[in-house]
């Protein structure tokens, strides 16, 4: 197999420009854009994109002249980017279609940097084909965790997914306990205790939310509750790290024993935002 692989670089570099046929798998259940870099000649490169493929689809065809052995790759679904690690190159990424030569860092104010895989380039009958696919596996886990729920936004790409930094600009340590929706449904789930030093910064939750909202609770080392503008109250573990789904209470009582209701602040995260940082303060 590795002589085979070998061999086909070999002809792929020795061959002059000529036509160029990718295949765009998308392994995901959400839709996905692609974007390409090939090789034209031995000092030019060219960018093209965005191609579109549909959840569980692949897209096959020529996309012009090419030489060489390698090709270039990106693939993005809402806030899903692949290559989700160490990437062969990165490249100014236009956010509209593009079919030019493509730019290094520092990008314009229309693009961003976007790291892209390489792929090896196969001869058949002496035609260049490359083959590209994407799935939820190659993420990172708490990312693949949540591509593999398949919520999509109203283009059909991956939905945005949320994520809650709190920090904690008080002069004492902070206790705090975050909630937000639980995977695909509009259920809770609710976990703490953190604990926040002064000058810290963690990022609590990341997922979906329909409503674009989260909660947070955050107690002083004496028990009193810091947040204002309450907007929840969920039953909860006052003393023990917990995560559970949320089961919303009354003010009073909640149903399942050693559970205690616990008032949690709203935060909302701003249309196309999906990171947002809380800075408690003494004054919060």
């Amino acid at each position: 197999m590795l002589a085979a692989i070998l061999l086909s670089l070999s002809a792929a570099l020795a061959q002059p420009p000529g036509p160029f046929i990718v295949e765009l798998c998308n392994e995901t259940p959400a839709r996905a854009a692609f974007t390409l870099v090939r090789p034209i000649s031995p000092s030019a490169e060219v960018q093209r994109g965005w191609f579109t493929v549909e959840p569980g689809d692949c897209l096959q065809g020529g996309v012009g002249q090419a030489m060489g052995a390698r090709a270039w790759a990106h693939a993005r679904s809402g806030d899903f980017i692949w290559p989700a690690g160490d990437a062969a190159r990165s490249f100014c990424t236009p956010a509209n279609s593009h079919d030019g030569p493509p730019a290094a860092a520092p990008c314009s104010a229309s693009a961003r940097q976007a790291g892209h895989d390489v792929i090896s380039v196969q001869m058949r009958g002496g035609v260049r084909h490359v083959r590209y696919a994407i799935s939820c596996d190659a993420l990172a886990p708490s990312d693949a965790a949540l591509c593999v729920l398949g919520r999509r936004d109203a283009q059909g790409f991956a939905a945005p997914v949320r994520e809650l930094e709190v920090c904690n600009r008080a002069d004492g340590p902070l206790r705090v306990a975050v909630a937000g929706q639980a995977g695909a449904g509009p259920a809770l789930s609710v976990s703490g205790w953190r604990m926040l030093e002064p000058g810290r910064c963690q990022t609590l939750w990341r997922g979906f939310s329909d409503e674009r909202r989260a909660y947070l609770r955050a107690v002083r080392p004496g028990g009193q509750a810091v947040q204002d503008m309450d907007a929840v109250t969920l039953c909860a573990d006052a003393g023990a790290d917990f995560n559970r789904i949320a089961e919303r209470a009354d003010e009073t009582q909640c149903a399942q024993p050693g559970l205690e209701p616990l008032r949690f602040r709203s935060v909302l995260f701003g249309e196309g935002v999906s990171r947002l940082t809380v800075d408690i303060d003494d004054a919060f």
